[in-house]
C-alpha cells in the first residue's frame, strides 16, 4: 500500500485515527462532540491578481515584523496558497512563477514543483455557486502537473515515512468561505468555546489524492495509519496560529483525519481536541454535492 502525494492546495497528509466516530463517511454528517456555529458572510469577490511585493522577504503570510526569525509557514509552496487564499488572489500560476516565488522566499520547498504544470483559482460560476448551510463556493482551484505522480512521502508520520502518494495529474477543488464559528470543545462533560477565523474547507471534486501506506508498516500500526483517500481539507487560524487539516476515508470508509503544522512543516500526530473539532464541523462541507454519486477509491493506477 501507498499513500498519495501532498495535494496542490494547502494541505495534504490524511492521517491520523477517528476515535468515536460512528457516521460513515462522504455525505456526512451532523457534528458530533457538541459543535455549534455561526457562519459568516463570504469574502469579497477580488477580481485581481495578488500583488505583494515578492523581494520583500516578510511579504505575505510567511513572516510578519514583529515573528522573529522564524517563518509562520516554513514551505513556500505552502507559503504561496496561502497567500493566494488569504489575499483572495484569482488567476493561473504556472511552474515559472512558482518557482520564482520560492526562490523569493529564500527557502526550498521538500515538495515536487517541478512537476507542476500550472495552478489556477478562479470565482466560481452560476452553476458552481453551490450553497450548504449558509455557505456558498465561491472559489474553484484547478491543479494540473506534467503527469499522475506515485512517489514517496515526503513527510513523516509517526516516526516512519509511511509509503507514498498517489495524485492524479488533474485536481479540481471547491473552495468554501465559513469565517469565524466558534467551535464547541467537550473535554469530560465540559464545554469550551474555542473563536476561530479564517476558516476555509476544500473540498476535491475530481481526481484523487491517496495515501497509501507501505504494508509492513500497516500490519505494524494498525489503525493508527491507515491508507486513506483524501475528501478535502481546512485551513483556518486557531488564536492567530495558522492550522491545517486534512480529512479522508480508510478503505473500510472509516473517517479520518490529520493536522499539519506549517511552521515546523511536519504532521502532528497527536490528535489535538480543537483541530479534532474543527474537523467534526467541516465535514458537511467535504461531503459531495447534493446528488452526486460519493466517489471514494476509484482511481485509475
Amino acid at each position: 500500500m501507498k499513500s498519495s502525494y501532498w495535494l496542490s492546495i494547502t494541505l495534504q497528509v490524511t492521517i491520523g485515527n477517528q476515535s468515536g466516530l460512528t457516521m460513515v463517511v462522504i455525505g456526512m454528517t451532523l457534528v458530533l462532540m457538541g459543535l455549534v456555529s455561526t457562519v459568516s458572510s463570504q469574502p469579497p469577490d477580488s477580481t485581481n491578481i495578488w500583488q505583494a511585493d515578492l523581494t520583500d522577504p516578510l511579504a505575505g503570510t510567511g513572516q510578519s515584523p514583529d515573528s522573529g526569525t522564524e517563518p509562520e509557514i516554513k514551505d513556500p509552496f505552502f507559503n504561496f496558497l496561502i497567500d493566494v487564499m488569504e489575499h483572495d488572489s484569482l488567476g493561473v500560476w504556472n511552474q515559472e512563477d512558482i518557482q520564482s516565488y520560492t526562490e523569493q522566499m529564500g527557502r526550498e520547498s521538500v515538495l515536487p514543483l517541478y512537476l507542476i504544470h500550472n495552478i489556477e483559482r478562479r470565482k466560481a460560476n452560476e452553476k458552481e455557486r453551490e450553497s450548504r448551510r449558509g455557505a456558498k463556493v465561491t472559489r474553484i482551484w484547478t491543479v494540473t502537473f506534467d503527469e499522475a505522480l506515485d512517489l514517496p512521502m515526503p513527510y513523516s508520520i509517526l516516526g516512519y515515512h509511511p509509503g507514498s502518494l498517489i495524485v492524479s495529474r488533474v485536481i479540481r477543488v471547491s473552495e468554501w468561505y465559513l469565517g469565524g464559528p466558534n467551535i464547541h470543545v467537550v473535554t469530560d462533560g465540559v464545554v469550551a468555546i474555542h473563536p476561530i477565523s479564517d476558516l476555509r474547507t476544500l473540498r476535491l471534486d475530481s481526481g484523487w489524492i491517496i495515501l497509501d501506506v507501505d504494508g509492513w508498516l500497516d500490519k505494524i500500526l494498525g489503525k493508527k495509519l491507515d491508507d486513506a483517500w483524501t475528501q478535502g481539507f481546512a485551513v483556518c487560524r486557531i488564536e492567530g496560529q495558522l492550522c491545517g487539516i486534512s480529512l479522508g476515508v480508510s478503505r473500510k470508509e472509516r473517517p479520518l483525519f490529520g493536522e499539519f503544522d506549517f511552521r515546523k512543516d511536519q504532521v502532528i500526530s497527536d490528535q489535538r481536541p480543537i483541530p479534532r473539532s474543527i474537523h467534526h464541523y467541516v465535514r458537511p462541507w467535504v461531503a459531495p454535492p447534493d446528488g452526486a454519486v460519493a466517489r471514494i477509491w476509484q482511481y485509475e493506477k
